[in-house]
Protein backbone atom coordinates (compact mmCIF):
# COMPACT_ATOMS: atom_id res chain seq x y z
CA UNK A 1 0.00 0.00 0.00
CA UNK A 2 0.98 3.65 -0.49
CA UNK A 3 -0.14 7.03 -0.15
CA UNK A 4 0.99 10.02 -1.91
CA UNK A 5 -0.19 12.80 -3.86
CA UNK A 6 0.37 10.51 -7.08
CA UNK A 7 1.79 6.39 -7.29
CA UNK A 8 5.69 6.16 -7.44
CA UNK A 9 5.23 4.45 -10.53
CA UNK A 10 3.62 7.59 -11.79
CA UNK A 11 6.48 9.53 -10.99
CA UNK A 12 9.34 7.66 -12.06
CA UNK A 13 7.52 7.05 -15.52
CA UNK A 14 7.17 11.07 -15.86
CA UNK A 15 11.27 11.27 -15.17
CA UNK A 16 11.77 8.59 -17.98
CA UNK A 17 11.39 11.00 -20.80
CA UNK A 18 14.23 12.53 -23.12
CA UNK A 19 15.21 16.00 -22.78
CA UNK A 20 15.66 17.78 -26.00
CA UNK A 21 17.59 19.81 -28.35
CA UNK A 22 16.89 22.56 -31.46
CA UNK A 23 17.51 19.20 -33.67
CA UNK A 24 13.51 18.12 -32.84
CA UNK A 25 12.27 20.36 -34.47
CA UNK A 26 10.11 19.59 -37.50
CA UNK A 27 10.53 21.46 -40.55
CA UNK A 28 7.73 24.40 -40.68
CA UNK A 29 4.59 23.55 -42.53
CA UNK A 30 2.61 25.49 -44.56
CA UNK A 31 0.37 27.80 -42.45
CA UNK A 32 2.55 27.80 -39.66
CA UNK A 33 1.62 30.75 -37.75
CA UNK A 34 2.74 30.97 -33.82
CA UNK A 35 3.78 27.38 -33.47
CA UNK A 36 7.59 28.35 -33.96
CA UNK A 37 8.03 30.63 -31.23
CA UNK A 38 5.69 28.48 -28.99
CA UNK A 39 8.31 25.56 -29.95
CA UNK A 40 11.16 27.79 -29.20
CA UNK A 41 9.35 28.38 -25.58
CA UNK A 42 8.57 24.59 -24.71
CA UNK A 43 11.69 24.07 -25.46
CA UNK A 44 13.36 26.79 -23.40
CA UNK A 45 11.31 25.59 -20.52
CA UNK A 46 11.72 21.72 -20.70
CA UNK A 47 15.62 22.64 -20.67
CA UNK A 48 15.95 24.54 -17.75
CA UNK A 49 14.63 23.47 -14.64
CA UNK A 50 14.96 26.80 -12.64
CA UNK A 51 11.91 27.38 -15.35
CA UNK A 52 9.30 25.15 -14.44
CA UNK A 53 6.27 24.99 -13.93
CA UNK A 54 5.56 26.42 -16.86
CA UNK A 55 2.38 26.50 -19.15
CA UNK A 56 0.98 27.71 -22.05
CA UNK A 57 -2.64 28.42 -22.86
CA UNK A 58 -3.28 27.28 -26.49
CA UNK A 59 -6.92 28.31 -25.61
CA UNK A 60 -6.37 31.82 -25.15
CA UNK A 61 -3.88 32.20 -28.75
CA UNK A 62 -4.46 32.27 -32.12
CA UNK A 63 -3.42 28.78 -33.79
CA UNK A 64 -3.68 27.55 -37.05
CA UNK A 65 -3.75 23.68 -37.42
CA UNK A 66 -0.79 23.80 -38.96
CA UNK A 67 0.37 25.19 -35.70
CA UNK A 68 -1.38 22.52 -33.55
CA UNK A 69 -0.05 19.93 -35.87
CA UNK A 70 3.75 20.86 -35.92
CA UNK A 71 3.57 21.55 -32.22
CA UNK A 72 2.20 17.55 -31.82
CA UNK A 73 5.21 16.64 -34.29
CA UNK A 74 8.08 18.34 -31.90
CA UNK A 75 6.12 17.10 -28.79
CA UNK A 76 5.67 13.44 -29.89
CA UNK A 77 3.95 10.60 -27.52
CA UNK A 78 4.94 9.99 -24.39
CA UNK A 79 4.00 6.50 -22.30
CA UNK A 80 1.56 7.97 -19.71
CA UNK A 81 -2.01 8.54 -20.53
CA UNK A 82 -4.42 10.01 -17.72
CA UNK A 83 -8.20 10.74 -17.84
CA UNK A 84 -9.93 12.27 -15.25
CA UNK A 85 -14.06 12.26 -15.51
CA UNK A 86 -16.48 14.67 -13.74
CA UNK A 87 -18.48 17.60 -14.76
CA UNK A 88 -16.04 16.86 -17.97
CA UNK A 89 -13.41 15.12 -18.96
CA UNK A 90 -9.71 15.73 -18.77
CA UNK A 91 -6.97 14.07 -20.82
CA UNK A 92 -3.31 14.49 -19.23
CA UNK A 93 -1.03 12.70 -21.91
CA UNK A 94 2.50 12.73 -21.44
CA UNK A 95 4.81 14.27 -24.86
CA UNK A 96 7.94 12.62 -25.21
CA UNK A 97 9.83 15.14 -23.97
CA UNK A 98 10.53 15.26 -20.38
CA UNK A 99 8.48 17.17 -17.64
CA UNK A 100 6.41 18.12 -20.65
CA UNK A 101 2.48 17.51 -20.59
CA UNK A 102 -0.44 18.26 -23.27
CA UNK A 103 -3.60 18.50 -20.76
CA UNK A 104 -7.34 18.96 -22.30
CA UNK A 105 -10.27 19.84 -20.14
CA UNK A 106 -14.22 19.07 -21.97
CA UNK A 107 -17.19 20.05 -20.80
CA UNK A 108 -19.81 17.07 -20.41
CA UNK A 109 -20.94 17.86 -24.28
CA UNK A 110 -17.18 17.25 -25.27
CA UNK A 111 -16.03 20.87 -25.85
CA UNK A 112 -12.85 22.09 -25.38
CA UNK A 113 -12.63 24.09 -22.17
CA UNK A 114 -8.91 24.15 -21.88
CA UNK A 115 -5.65 22.96 -24.11
CA UNK A 116 -2.56 23.63 -22.70
CA UNK A 117 1.06 22.32 -22.23
CA UNK A 118 2.25 21.90 -18.77
CA UNK A 119 6.04 22.09 -18.17
CA UNK A 120 6.60 20.17 -14.91
CA UNK A 121 7.22 17.18 -12.83
CA UNK A 122 3.49 16.42 -12.94
CA UNK A 123 0.52 18.50 -13.40
CA UNK A 124 -1.50 19.79 -10.22
CA UNK A 125 -4.35 18.48 -11.83
CA UNK A 126 -3.31 14.91 -11.48
CA UNK A 127 -2.16 14.77 -7.59
CA UNK A 128 -4.13 14.25 -5.12
CA UNK A 129 -5.67 17.50 -2.69
CA UNK A 130 -4.15 17.80 0.63
CA UNK A 131 -7.44 17.27 2.37
CA UNK A 132 -7.95 13.85 -0.22
CA UNK A 133 -4.44 12.41 1.48
CA UNK A 134 -5.33 12.97 5.09
CA UNK A 135 -8.50 11.36 4.34
CA UNK A 136 -6.62 8.65 2.79
CA UNK A 137 -3.86 8.37 5.43
CA UNK A 138 -6.53 8.08 8.21
CA UNK A 139 -8.67 5.35 6.24
CA UNK A 140 -5.19 3.32 6.16
CA UNK A 141 -4.56 3.97 9.77
CA UNK A 142 -7.92 2.07 10.16
CA UNK A 143 -7.63 -0.73 8.24
CA UNK A 144 -3.80 -1.53 9.06
CA UNK A 145 -5.17 -1.60 12.81
CA UNK A 146 -7.75 -3.75 11.98
CA UNK A 147 -5.80 -5.98 10.10
CA UNK A 148 -3.50 -6.20 13.46
CA UNK A 149 -6.34 -7.28 15.49
CA UNK A 150 -7.16 -10.45 12.88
Amino acid sequence: LEAGSAPLTLWQAATADTLPDDSLLPPPVAGLMNGLPLAHELLAHVRDPALQPHSINLTQLPLSEADRLFLARLCGHGNIQIRISGYGESQINATALRHLWHVRCLDALKGPLLDSYEICLLPELVLAAPEDLADSRQRLDEVCRWLETR
